[in-house]
């Protein structure tokens, strides 16, 4: 599965600025589980993301998720 990773995002996180850089591999493992029906490993993984790292890392991996759901199942309609 051939992801697309968006472009660095800037993100302000406790009003300190920075860049997020998201791992490819880390997000096709998300894909995986996600489309293998296993969704509470999905959030679990990125909830302990979110605790480790960043405040905003859901929004990146859920955003990049619903892009590929969406490719997925809205391109097979068209």
């Amino acid at each position: 599965m051939k992801i697309e990773i968006p472009e660095f995002k800037k993100f302000q996180d406790n009003n300190i600025s920075g860049v997020m850089i998201v791992n490819p591999y880390w997000l096709e493992h998300l894909l995986n589980l996600f489309f293998q029906g296993y969704l509470a490993e999905v959030y679990e993984e990125v909830a302990d993301t979110k605790i480790n790292y960043s405040a905003s890392i859901d929004k990146s991996a859920y955003g990049i998720i619903s892009q590929e759901f969406n490719k997925k199942h809205l391109g097979d309609a068209e």
